[in-house]
C-alpha cells in the first residue's frame, strides 16, 4: 500500500492558511446588486434599454480601466441588477459599492435628463439623499459569491486524518 504521505505532500494548517491569504488577490469575486429603480421612473412598466445602456457604460469604463474583469447589466421586473466579476475584491471593497452607485445614479440621471425621473412621494428626491438614505430608498440586495480558480491541490481534511498512516 502507498504511504499518504506520497500522495499528500505535507502541509500544516498554519501553512495552507498562509497559502490562502496569497490566493485572495487571485480570488474571483462575483458581486450582485438588485436596486429597485423602477418606482423612479414615474408609471413605466419597464425599465428603458437606454438607461441600461448609460449604466452599461459605466461598467464598460471600469472594465477598461481594470477595475473589473466582466459584469453583466440587465432589468429583473421593477430591478436593476448589476452582476461584477472582480479579482480580490467584492463587497467589501468600498470601489465596488461605489461602482455600482455610480451605474445606479447615471441611469436615474439619464432618465431625469429624458424627463422620466419622478421623485418619490415620502422618500423625496433621490438626488438630494445622502448615500445610506439611497441605499434604502432603492431596496438595494447586495449579494456576493467568492472563489477561487486555481488547479488540484491536496485536501487538508484528508491529510489530516491520515497523517502519519502507513
Amino acid at each position: 500500500m502507498q504511504s499518504t504521505h506520497t500522495i499528500f505532500p505535507s502541509l500544516t494548517k498554519h501553512a495552507f492558511l498562509a497559502q490562502e491569504r496569497e490566493r485572495i488577490s487571485k480570488r474571483v469575486t462575483i458581486t450582485v446588486m438588485s436596486a429597485n429603480v423602477l418606482r423612479w421612473l414615474g408609471g413605466l412598466s419597464t425599465i428603458p434599454n437606454e438607461r441600461l445602456e448609460a449604466g452599461r457604460a459605466v461598467l464598460c469604463r471600469a472594465q477598461q480601466d481594470g477595475a473589473l474583469r466582466d459584469y453583466r447589466l440587465y432589468a429583473l421586473g421593477s430591478d436593476l441588477v448589476i452582476q461584477m466579476i472582480t479579482l480580490g475584491q467584492g463587497l467589501h471593497n468600498s470601489k465596488v459599492c461605489e461602482l455600482a452607485s455610480d451605474v445606479v445614479t447615471t441611469a436615474l440621471t439619464r432618465a431625469a435628463e429624458a424627463h422620466l425621473y419622478h421623485p418619490m412621494l415620502g422618500e423625496g428626491d433621490f438626488f438630494h439623499l445622502t448615500p445610506r438614505q439611497r441605499v434604502a430608498a432603492l431596496r438595494l440586495r447586495p449579494l456576493e459569491f467568492p472563489f477561487t480558480e486555481r488547479g488540484a491541490e491536496p485536501i487538508v481534511i484528508a491529510q489530516e486524518l491520515y497523517n502519519g498512516v502507513e
